[in-house]
């Protein structure tokens, strides 16, 4: 079944996932979306390399061809093409508009976990999801000011794709564990680390492409430590956690839980930048916290553990 300690990791890693709205936000103002993405990917593959050295070379060799596949298929998708599709749908409509479309990332993730893992949903479990879904979209707001031309319905198509790779990134990290049942198991840490420094590879060509060279002196050193905290933090932390909740919790389960993610942004941009909060936030977070612990309190089966 579910295991507590998954709910934990599960909660941890997304908390801190949520953190990524501020870490961006001290360095948006200074360089374009993929330098920012490459170099807390640089600081992440450094982070791992400080911390497990000449091991870090003895892990890579252990890794099979099995694994490989799983975790270059995770750099792609879940932080290339999800960089990607973000950035894009972006120029095209509204932060607000890009918000709701990734509200249904909850659902997405349960219904891929269905569809990837044959997970069996229950009530309870399809209860959390809505909640979760209906929790987020409170939060967002309606903020839907674009018509429909083409430009919007790009930017809607853009959204959409990024809210699928995060579901994909999420339901591949437990499928990994599922069919791997043979294969040896991967330290959450290194794992992390070897996604990112996939990730990183696909990366650099889209970031020499934004020929940030001439911005780099001026990022103030507040800017280099949030990025440094992106790599290190929300990258290697979080994803190790995320690894770790995947391998021990159901897609329901993860699926609900990434409705933590927009709450955490919330409450630490509240308490970092100073926004405000209205009912309608309190409302929203109501409904996602409502969402975890319905889920938390099935008992589902769990394969692969």
């Amino acid at each position: 079944m579910d295991s507590p300690g998954g709910k934990f990791a599960l909660a941890g890693a997304y908390i801190l996932a949520g953190s990524s709205v501020v870490a961006a936000r001290s360095v948006s103002a200074s360089l374009p979306p993929f330098t920012i993405t490459f170099f807390s990917l640089a600081f992440a593959v450094l982070t791992v390399v400080v911390l497990y050295g000449r091991q870090s070379l003895r892990t890579m060799r252990t890794v099979t061809k099995y694994q490989w596949r799983y975790l270059v298929f995770q750099a792609l998708v879940g932080i290339a093409l999800f960089r990607f599709f973000m950035t894009f749908a972006l120029r095209r409509i509204t932060a607000g508009e890009v918000g709701i479309v990734t509200g249904a990332a909850p659902a997405l993730t349960a219904l891929l976990a269905v569809l990837l893992i044959g997970d069996r949903l229950t009530g309870r479990s399809l209860g959390g999801v809505a909640l979760a879904v209906a929790g987020i979209l409170v939060l967002r707001g309606k903020g839907v000011a674009a018509g429909w031309d083409g430009a919007a319905v790009g930017g809607y198509l853009l959204a959409f794709g990024a809210t699928a790779c995060e579901a994909l990134f999420a339901v591949m990290s437990r499928k990994m564990h599922v069919d791997a049942v043979s294969q040896p198991r991967l330290n959450p840490l290194a794992h992390a680390g070897l996604v990112s420094a996939v990730a990183l590879l696909f990366c650099t060509g889209p970031m020499l492409s934004e020929a940030p060279w001439a911005l780099l002196p001026t990022v103030p050193a507040a800017g280099w430590m949030a990025l440094a905290w992106y790599g290190a933090g929300i990258t290697i932390l979080a994803f190790a956690l995320m690894f770790i909740g995947a391998r021990r919790c159901s897609g329901a389960v993860i699926a609900a839980y990434t409705a933590i993610i927009p709450l955490s942004s919330l409450l630490l941009s509240v308490a970092l930048l100073g926004e405000t909060v209205t009912l309608r936030h309190g409302l929203g977070c109501g409904l996602v916290v409502l969402s975890v612990w319905l889920v938390s309190r099935g008992k589902t089966s769990v394969k692969g553990d």
